[in-house]
């Protein structure tokens, strides 16, 4: 009887030294506007023409997993993570502290990679990242990556091109 009840109440205990979800947030949707026009489907072009920056930058549609949306894991202020600007910057109760994420690409090529800063909306699944110092006609390997508290939990991996 006893151990019964140890055992039901180890479900019961929070989630000390629990994890960032790790590969549960998925890029549905990635297209890059230059200077005001669609890098990709034309579908894009009335959205990049409304947008008009002047750089080069790559729009992000993440879906979170259920994990992540509905999952036990709450941040340290007792909610749960719920979408991609939350998994990014709410602290949650694994001991590390000041979590941001980065865009992390690496050239195909020759593996070389680099960290560019990435812009979420607040309470969205959707990120915008300049990637104007991205070489023109080069395929990079692409994830979103929780650098700040030092988790490195990531999104699965996407391809992206800046064209001419």
């Amino acid at each position: 009887m006893k151990l019964a009840l140890i055992l039901s109440c180890l479900f019961c205990l929070p989630l000390f030294g629990a994890n960032r979800p790790n590969l549960k947030i998925k890029v549905q949707d990635a297209f890059v506007c230059k200077d005001g026009k669609s890098q990709g489907a034309k579908i894009y072009s009335r959205f990049c023409k409304a947008k008009n920056y002047h750089s080069t930058n790559l729009f992000i549609h993440a879906v979170p997993s259920a994990d992540v949306i509905f999952g036990e894991l709450m941040s340290n202020d007792g909610n749960r993570m719920g979408d991609l600007f939350n998994w990014c910057v709410r602290e949650i109760p694994d001991g590390r502290t000041g979590p941001s994420c980065v865009l992390e690409v690496t050239n195909i090529e020759n593996n070389h990679k680099e960290q560019l800063s990435i812009n979420i909306s607040q309470k969205t699944n959707m990120a915008v990242v300049n990637i104007s110092v991205l070489p023109i006609g080069v395929r990079f390997n692409a994830r979103i990556v929780e650098t700040g508290s030092g988790s490195n939990a990531s999104s699965e991996i996407f391809e992206i091109m800046v064209r001419r």
